[in-house]
């Protein structure tokens, strides 16, 4: 099921999927061109990925894999690697690069991502 997934949307979109990343209900892709989600990922439910998004893993042999919580919304060009994890409720900001821990209910921007706002 996951060769077909990955190769159907890799083929149909040009949206990459690793074969062991854990996926929640609800993942919508708005515009679903040139979307990389690495290997052994863990997305939230109801996430929404734009285009030109990438979700890597740490480089082989480090333990740390992105996680992006509920509700979480990244969007285009946006970039979460390594150590980069998002709680639920969360923006990421066009471009940003997410390589850190954030919690919940944040806004994020920046190279490399900082805290511009909170939804509370």
């Amino acid at each position: 099921m996951a060769r077909w997934l990955f190769n159907g949307l890799a083929l149909r979109f040009g949206v990459y999927v690793g074969p062991r990343t854990t996926i929640g209900e609800g993942l919508h892709f708005p515009h679903p061109i040139s979307v990389v989600i690495g290997d052994r990922l863990v997305l939230g439910e109801r996430c929404r990925l734009y285009q030109q998004v990438t979700l890597a893993g740490a480089p082989k042999g480090q333990a740390p894999f992105p996680r992006l919580g509920n509700d979480v919304v990244v969007y285009p060009g946006a970039k979460v690697v390594g150590k980069g994890r998002v709680g639920n409720n969360v923006i990421i900001g066009a471009n940003a690069l997410v390589n850190q821990p954030f919690g919940d209910d944040v806004v994020l921007a920046g190279v490399p991502a900082r805290v511009i706002n909170t939804m509370r």
